[in-house]
């Protein structure tokens, strides 16, 4: 059963405002200010455009009008809007991007069963932790970044099959 509650009223983190520091939470979060840390929250999170978000951000989905520097992990859809600024890699599920400018960043879309692998872990998160003294943010981090690569077919897939396998033999010592 998830922790998850129903989506009412978001979190809101107003600006003019300076935050420093790790939160988690199961509920929606727009940030308008200036945050400098790292945030996992099971629900949206929305970034306004006078928002400078610096950190790690861990969420079902997001939009973002404001500037991001660091790395999203999203299981749902990141929309990134016209004003948008963003340095860092994209890990998520769904992309949408109104524009291509502002933006230095790498996209990666993950396998559905990391995306099922997180979301689990996202919907049974301790609130009663502190993120500092859990591990969740590393993990999900992990789950990610080191999730398989697949192979598409090309023409000679079989000696890019034959290559791997050797790879394979000869790092398990064979």
């Amino acid at each position: 059963m998830s922790k998850r509650t129903l989506e009412g009223s978001p979190i809101i983190l107003s600006a003019p405002s300076v935050i420093e520091g790790n939160f988690k939470t199961d509920k929606s979060l727009r940030i308008e200010c200036t945050y400098l840390g790292s945030v996992i929250s099971s629900g949206k999170v929305y970034l306004s455009s006078d928002a400078h978000f610096t950190g790690d951000l861990i969420c079902d989905g997001v939009t973002v009008d404001g500037t991001l520097k660091g790395d999203i992990y999203c299981t749902g859809k990141v929309q990134l809007n016209a004003g948008a600024r963003i340095e860092g890699r994209i890990y998520s599920k769904l992309f949408e991007n109104s524009s291509n400018e502002n933006l230095d960043c790498t996209i990666r879309i993950p396998s559905e069963s990391v995306v099922r692998a997180v979301t689990e872990k996202l919907d049974v998160m301790d609130l009663e932790t502190p993120l500092s003294k859990d591990h969740l943010l590393e993990t999900v981090i992990d789950e990610f970044t080191k999730m398989p690569t697949k192979i598409k077919r090309i023409a000679d897939y079989d000696v890019v099959a034959e290559t791997l396998r050797v790879v394979e033999r000869k790092a398990a010592g064979k």
